[in-house]
């Protein structure tokens, strides 16, 4: 009986699957802050998505391999990104700074995240983007957080006919982004006091819980300069 002979073996390469494009078209100029607040939440959520369904199967291929198609949708969000601050821009006015305050830190992170995706030591490019960090921890100003919050809050009263404006990301998750991924450690430290000074809630993000994960982030980062400098 003649013996089967393995002549080549290829190791299997995964698919990365795209995530659908389902967001609206950015307008030149928004019309309201809410239509501004729901373009920029359909934009992070698609980039979310986005990061989930590529991870894995980058995880077990080159750290260099980079799909077109995964590059070519990074490079879509950073477009519409672009032309979400325009439109923003267009429709600026003094009136619901605070709401625009909270859309400008959280388009920044959405930017840089996606800005630095598929590139060899993406942490590290983080450091060409100190201008916008800075920027964050300046709109984050002590004036412009919220009040403390109960971790369990008073239910709103149905007859009360003021809308309240609602976003999915706020403030504590662009100073948690600001304070474990810039590449200065003053701008780090700074974001964690911000964090931490007057403890506050969103939904389920902390602030005071977020920043003690950052600061041990952080210290572990400061040991790791002092070993190697020494």
């Amino acid at each position: 009986m003649a013996r089967s002979r393995v002549t080549g073996y290829f190791s299997p390469q995964q698919v990365i699957r795209s995530a659908p494009d389902t967001a609206p078209q950015t307008p030149e100029c928004f019309f309201s802050l809410e239509e501004a607040k729901h373009s920029l939440e359909n934009q992070i959520k698609a980039m979310y998505l986005s990061l989930r369904l590529t991870a894995a199967p980058l995880v077990s291929q080159s750290s260099d391999y980079a799909p077109k198609t995964a590059i070519a949708e990074r490079q879509n969000g950073l477009n519409k990104l672009s032309k979400w601050l325009l439109a923003l821009e267009a429709f600026l006015s003094a009136e619901d700074l605070h709401r625009i305050t909270v859309m400008n830190m959280n388009y920044k992170i959405t930017f840089m995240a996606l800005a630095v995706r598929f590139q060899p030591d993406e942490k590290a490019l983080y450091r060409f983007f100190h201008t916008d960090f800075a920027e964050i921890i300046s709109l984050a100003k002590p004036s412009a957080l919220p009040p403390a919050t109960p971790v369990v809050s008073t239910p709103r009263d149905p007859r009360d006919p003021t809308p309240i404006f609602h976003f999915l990301a706020l403030l504590i998750q662009p100073l948690y982004f600001t304070a474990v991924n810039c590449r200065h450690l003053h701008t780090c430290r700074k974001a964690i006091s911000l964090l931490s000074t007057l403890p506050w809630r969103e939904g389920a993000w902390d602030s005071a819980a977020m920043a003690s994960i950052a600061e041990r982030r952080v210290r572990r980062w400061e040991e790791l300069v002092c070993s190697i400098t020494n």
